[in-house]
Parts: structure tokens; C-alpha cells; sequence
């Protein structure tokens, strides 16, 4: 009867772990017992280092290995444009630019909820966190368009089904960041009132393994729009300084944090396999690269990190530029661009302050 007590313990740890994501990394090997099963396969930055555990997937096509540049030039930079220092001082909180728009969600003059998975779909949660700020940015720059809240299950089951298809079994979580960007590309996205259902860790898993409705794709391949990937925390200042939010697939775990200028500032506390957004800079706080901070927004509701000190959405904390440079050397960061296909909000701007310090 004791194996039976130790199964249902078992089933209770997995149960609790299933809102993680199994995404972008393998962690290291347990010294004191076998790994568990891992996730899709390893996804990491190529320059990561010699003694970092690489594996590119086959179709990892966004960044030429030999030379670590873009296939294509970010939308944010000049082109032939290398000094990127001219980023560094900037304050760039993009999820101001959420109080000028109302949603499902929310109403204007508020911040979009902290969005709380269910199951191993922070690829979906990650991403539709940083399309809803940039379409939100859209509109504060003056595009007339309307800002909607994207449901994650259909950018899970695009991933998952429509863009991987069998390389991901129904019985594993998690997903490709550059699938998800993919799926983006080709499939789009649609909303939850399009889709007729709440969101549910349930039917995410449904979606990702059999895929979202017929209905609901032909309707996302009219919101398609692109991203472009980011090596570098002065790439990333560079990008949210220029209104592009950032997906960043992870090993870096946060710790609790603690108050630092006025903020809730974390370093690493461990590993896991996530993705969450990146939806703020602020440069100008000192020359000093230790004071220049970037905003990072979960997916594991508005309790799951400390209480902002500040205006930040629930749920987000800061990292040091130092820090994020670890990040980015092994992890993988998109900067979402061009969101297409949503008709325009009547709003009264003057409500409202500067986007942008």
C-alpha cells in the first residue's frame, strides 16, 4: 500500500508543477537522481558559450550561426545604424500605453490583469502579453485600430498542432518560442469572444494537441504580423525604446526580489523552462549600466512576484541591465513588430499623459 501513497504524492507534485512551462531549455541533470522527462528539445541562443548545454532544433533559421547576425534588419534600427548606446539613457514603460485603450479585460485608464496559466502554455501567455501592449502602442502612436485581448489557446494550438505538428505529442507540454512566432506569421491571432469559450488550462492542452478550430484559423490568417529576434540587452533597450515589447523564452528564474530605486528589482534564483514578456526600460535613472533596469511580466497571476512599487501591471518585476545581459546570452528574445487587422477605437487622448517619460 505504500507505493500507492507515494504515487498519489507523485501525481499531487506534477499536478501543482503543470503551470510551468516546458519551453526553451533541459535543466541541468539532478546529481542526486535521474532527470525528469524532458521537453521539446532544446531551443537556446547559439552564442550562448561552450559550456552551456546548446542543441539547436533543425529549423533554427532566425539568426545565421556563423556570423550571429539577423537574416533580416530590425524595424527599430536605421539601417547601417551600430551605435546603439543612444538607446541606453531612455525610459521606455510601454504598458502605459495600456491605460489608453479599454478591452474585454479591462476599461480605460487601466492596466491589462495579470494573466495566470493554467497548464504549459507560457509560450501563448508570453506572447499575446506582448502583442496586446504592442497593439496598444500602435494605437498610442496614432494607427487607428482597435486593441484586443488575444487568447492564448489558439496561439497554443497554432504553435503546437498547425506549425510543429507530430514533433509535439499530446501527452507533453510546452512549445518552440519560434514556432510561436511562426504560427504568429502564418495563422495570427483571434479573441477570446471570437472563440466562444473562456480561457482554461484544459483547453489549451485540447488545442495544442488537436489543434484550434477551422473557423477560428481563417479568422487569425487575417491578424498576422512579425517579429524580429534580439541578442543583446542594448538590442532590447533598442527595441522597447522604439515601442516593440519582447518575448523572452528562459532558464532564468527569478528569486523574491527586493527594493531597489524605488522598484522591485530580482536577480537569478534558479531554472526553469518559461516564457514571459519584456515590456519596459528605464535608462535614465544613471549612467551607470548597475541602475538601468528592464521590466519583465510573468504569466503566474497578479501574487506570484512581489507588489509593484510603481504604475507596473500585477505580476512584473525588474531586472539590472548586467543581469538581463546574462539573460539574453541564453535564452531566446523576439521583439514582436507589426500587428495588422483589428478596426479602430474611438478614444479621447487627452485623458491621458506621455507614453514615454
Amino acid at each position: 500500500m505504500q507505493w500507492k501513497l507515494w504515487l498519489r504524492v507523485l501525481l499531487a507534485i506534477l499536478s501543482i508543477c503543470g503551470v510551468l512551462c516546458v519551453a526553451v531549455v533541459v535543466m541541468p541533470p539532478n546529481p542526486a537522481g535521474p532527470a525528469a522527462e524532458p521537453g521539446p528539445p532544446v531551443e537556446i541562443r547559439p552564442d550562448a558559450g561552450p559550456d552551456q548545454n546548446l542543441g539547436l532544433p533543425d529549423d533554427f533559421a532566425e539568426v545565421d550561426a556563423a556570423t550571429n547576425d539577423a537574416l533580416f534588419p530590425m524595424p527599430f534600427a536605421a539601417e547601417g545604424d551600430e551605435n546603439l548606446e543612444r538607446h541606453q539613457s531612455a525610459n521606455a514603460r510601454l504598458y502605459r500605453a495600456a491605460v489608453k485603450v479599454s478591452t474585454a479585460s479591462k476599461p480605460v485608464g487601466q492596466q491589462f490583469p495579470a494573466m495566470f496559466q493554467e497548464t504549459g502554455d507560457c509560450v501563448s501567455q508570453g506572447f499575446c502579453n506582448a502583442y496586446k501592449l504592442r497593439l496598444s502602442v500602435q494605437v498610442a502612436s496614432g494607427r487607428p485600430q482597435r486593441v484586443i485581448d488575444p487568447f492564448p489557446p489558439y496561439t497554443y494550438g497554432a504553435t503546437r498542432v498547425l506549425v510543429d505538428g507530430p514533433k509535439l505529442p499530446c501527452r507533453r507540454a510546452g512549445a518552440y518560442p519560434s514556432s510561436a512566432i511562426k504560427a504568429f506569421r502564418e495563422f495570427g491571432v483571434v479573441t477570446a469572444e471570437e472563440a466562444g469559450v473562456p480561457y482554461s488550462g484544459r483547453l489549451a492542452d485540447d488545442w495544442g494537441c488537436n489543434g484550434p478550430p477551422a473557423r477560428l484559423i481563417a479568422l487569425g490568417k487575417q491578424r498576422t504580423g512579425d517579429a524580429y529576434p534580439i541578442r543583446s540587452a542594448a538590442e532590447a533597450a533598442a527595441a522597447l525604446d522604439n515601442g516593440y515589447p519582447l518575448t523572452l523564452s528562459t532558464n532564468w528564474r527569478p528569486d523574491a526580489g527586493r527594493e531597489i530605486d524605488g522598484r522591485i528589482v530580482c536577480r537569478r534564483g534558479g531554472n526553469w523552462a518559461h516564457q514571459m514578456a519584456v515590456i519596459g526600460f528605464d535608462g535614465a535613472v544613471s549612467d551607470n549600466l548597475d541602475r538601468k533596469y528592464f521590466l519583465i511580466w510573468n504569466s503566474h497571476g497578479a501574487q506570484a512576484h512581489k507588489k509593484p512599487l510603481g504604475d507596473e501591471p500585477q505580476g512584473s518585476f525588474w531586472v539590472t541591465w548586467p543581469e538581463f545581459e546574462k539573460i539574453c546570452r541564453s535564452s531566446t528574445l523576439y521583439a514582436i513588430n507589426d500587428a495588422t487587422g483589428f478596426p479602430a477605437d474611438d478614444l479621447d487622448w487627452s485623458l491621458f499623459d506621455r507614453l514615454k517619460e
